[in-house]
């Protein structure tokens, strides 16, 4: 029988690149696709050829064990997904690289060894490799072609603006806009009560240089993709997603709304020079601009963090490397930001810094901070903190870190722009969404909202007249403010209203701009006992969030008593499903602390606790969540003296 030509191994080490770009394919350049596929294929070549040198007599049998081992070497990332989606991170947190290692040096045994022995039917095989090998590539090769000459399904520029800009008035020099994204970062008032971070300095130097700082700004969504292409565009999003059509083509079309936005456009017909910073999110990765900053590509480090090279580059010490890359990105861009404002045309900068949102790279001080977990700037909220109170507050003291640093380099960088510029500097600095230590993806009920759609939102416009900014201004009208004042566009201010969705199902939004006030009225963080509702007893089985109850969000509450107790019985009713722990305080210092262990009784269940001596003179109780379903109440404390 005449031997195949055998070609799998060069198929098989395609079809992984492939398959990874067509994931991805409706917001990466084709020509992203290039450098890894073509590595892939010269690897395999190699091997091809070194195998079939080594191996005469027996080299189909050689090239089929090679085509396994190439697809266990791409199969390890979404392996470990695929396991942690099942049974959580902690199913794989405990593996390092060596392990990963053997594990897979044992499944590529397991597959090969009975090859080993086969002696018969490798014509046969040969053909079957080269026949999967070819319908996967076409496969993947089809859904490329799809989106790379497919015109999307909705039309992403929406209908035309009423008013188109008009030109500057004669003789006014034309500004240049800086648009500084900063991921993640909170309004002040968020800061200070969940994270323990007082911005009131920053907030005062940015007004000591001019900027008008908006103390009750919101975003209009929860998730970067959706804030930019609505920013950018500045329109709501729902004739886009109440369109019907599949996910991925409303996906392709914000990307689209992104990469092709009007502000843009509107721009450039002022005469405006585009300058883009690389961000690391492939969404927001302005590679059309005039004059693009940065030649990260984040597909690339997708390639290795999908294959077993990501832990043999880990064991060599050269994985370090992608995290230098992401932490120098954002230093990079914070230190060239000030170049573009030396150009006399006048010149649009677009910088999205992955700062302060996780993962964390830098301390307070800007220090490098040694990433124990795998690099992943998409994680957030629950996907990132798995319902686990150790990992809630791992959170909050990287974040209250990055988010210290960011503060005052920006304000650097500030400085830096308006003394480089040979023109008037308007600047919009703004946070796309706030943190997210209580964002609960799965269940967006039990999150308190106003930590994630409370942003940080500054302006900094030269000129005295024109139209001016408003303490609850949102990134919707971010621009429609900027064109009405520099350009006369004319355009009408929308309402300031917020949505929130699934992780898992961005589209499908719920209005939540009501709850934003509700939730801010009942968060009690420091609450003063004497005069509160926490005096007045409450009955046992009454609900958990009953009126007069303290709602705690997972971060607890601060019962302050204005002076030392003297007390030996504590009679407090809590919750009874969940776990709590009570911490005694002397002037900030911790002097004992108590469990309280569910009962798991419905509704309140009141609990009388003896008092360590440890606790005697304390003067504020901390009530903190531990364990439970997330709907945590607090209904009254007694002092009792026996």
């Amino acid at each position: 029988m005449r031997q195949p030509r055998i070609y799998h191994p060069l198929l098989f080490a395609c079809f992984p690149v492939l398959f990874l770009y067509a994931k991805n394919a409706e917001y990466l350049p084709l020509s992203q696709l290039a450098l890894p596929l073509a590595l892939s294929l010269a690897a395999a070549a190699v091997l091809m050829l070194a195998l079939g040198l080594a191996f005469k007599k027996q080299r189909p049998k050689a090239l089929i064990i090679l085509s396994l081992a190439i697809l266990l070497f791409f199969s390890l990332g979404p392996t470990l997904q695929g396991i942690q989606s099942i049974w959580g991170e902690e199913a794989i947190s405990g593996l390092d690289s060596g392990q990963l290692l053997r594990y897979w040096l044992a499944a590529f045994l397991l597959l090969s060894l009975p090859l080993v022995f086969v002696k018969r039917g490798m014509f046969a095989l040969t053909r079957f490799f080269n026949l999967v090998g070819i319908i996967l590539v076409l496969l993947q090769t089809g859904s490329i072609a799809y989106w790379s000459f497919s015109a999307p399904a909705m039309d992403p520029s929406g209908p035309p603006i009423a008013a188109k800009p008009s030109p500057a008035a004669p003789g006014a020099l034309k500004p240049h806009i800086y648009y500084i994204i900063l991921d993640g970062m909170g309004r002040a008032d968020v800061l200070a009560d969940i994270y323990g971070l007082n911005s009131q300095g920053f907030v005062q130097q940015l007004e000591e240089r001019g900027f008008y700082i908006a103390a009750r700004a919101r975003a209009n969504y929860a998730q970067t993709l959706l804030v930019m292409a609505s920013a950018l565009n500045y329109r709501y999003l729902d004739q886009v997603l109440d369109t019907p059509g599949p996910e991925p083509a409303k996906r392709s079309v914000l990307v689209q709304m992104i990469k092709k936005n009007r502000l843009f456009a509107q721009l450039k017909a002022q005469g405006y020079r585009i300058v883009a910073f690389a961000t690391g999110v492939p969404e927001t990765e302005m590679r059309g601009a005039d004059a693009y900053l940065g030649s990260v590509s984040e597909f690339h480090d997708l390639v290795i963090r999908s294959s077993l090279l990501e832990q043999l580059l880990d064991l060599s010490g050269i994985y370090w490397a992608q995290v230098h890359r992401m932490r120098n990105r954002i230093l990079k861009a914070l230190e060239d930001m000030p170049l573009p404002a030396r150009d006399k045309r006048p010149t649009f900068v677009f910088a999205h810094l992955l700062i302060p949102h996780p993962p964390w790279l830098l301390g307070p001080d800007g220090e490098h901070l040694k990433v124990s977990e795998k690099l992943d700037w998409a994680a957030d909220g629950s996907s990132r903190v798995h319902g686990s109170e150790r990992r809630r507050q791992a959170y909050v003291r990287g974040y209250r870190g990055q988010a210290a640093y960011v503060q005052k380099r920006i304000l650097q960088v500030i400085d830096a722009i308006k003394t480089s510029s040979a023109r008037p500097v308007a600047i919009v600095l703004q946070g796309d969404h706030g943190p997210g230590s209580t964002l609960d993806w799965d269940h967006l009920e039990r999150s308190f909202m106003p930590e994630r759609m409370g942003i940080l939102n500054a302006f900094l416009l030269p000129g005295e007249s024109g139209s001016r900014p408003y303490p609850s201004i949102s990134p919707v009208n971010n621009f429609r403010l900027v064109l009405n004042r520099y350009f006369g566009a004319g355009l009408p201010m929308l309402p300031d209203d917020s949505f929130i969705s699934a992780f898992n199902d961005p589209y499908r939004l719920f209005k939540v701009s009501h709850r934003l006030d509700e939730d801010f009225k009942n968060f009690v963080p420091l609450v003063t006992y004497l005069g509160s509702s926490l005096e007045k007893p409450k009955p046992a089985g009454s609900p958990w969030n009953a009126k007069g109850n303290v709602k705690l969000f997972a971060f607890g509450a601060a019962i302050d008593f204005g002076g030392p107790v003297q007390a030996r019985v504590l009679e407090i009713s809590l919750d009874g499903d969940d776990r709590y722990r009570l911490v005694f305080q002397h002037q900030g210092r911790k002097l004992a602390e108590l469990d309280v262990l569910p009962t798991g009784k419905e509704g309140l269940v009141v609990h009388r606790l003896k008092l360590p001596p440890e606790a005697e003179g304390f003067d504020r109780l901390l009530v903190i969540p531990s364990g439970g379903d997330q709907r945590y109440g607090l209904g009254h404390l007694s002092l009792l003296a026996k």
